[in-house]
């Protein structure tokens, strides 16, 4: 967790804060997949699915000028 948070505050001197926060929201997408895959959580799928790909589509959202 640390690693991650200095690598993302290395992220944000490097590049605009536009462009880095909506990269990092996809965790979200990442953290439902690995659940279904790995974890075997079974219960509501259909709706973990819709809230990730809501996820996605509203980084796409944000990262368009």
């Amino acid at each position: 967790n640390v690693i991650g948070y200095l690598a993302y505050l290395k992220a944000l001197e490097t590049a605009e804060a536009t462009r880095v926060i909506p990269v990092v929201q996809t965790s979200t997408l990442f953290t439902i997949l690995l659940g279904i895959i790995l974890l075997k959580e079974r219960e509501y799928i259909p709706r973990k699915i819709a809230a990730g790909i809501m996820a996605v589509v509203g980084v796409v959202f944000l990262m368009l000028d």
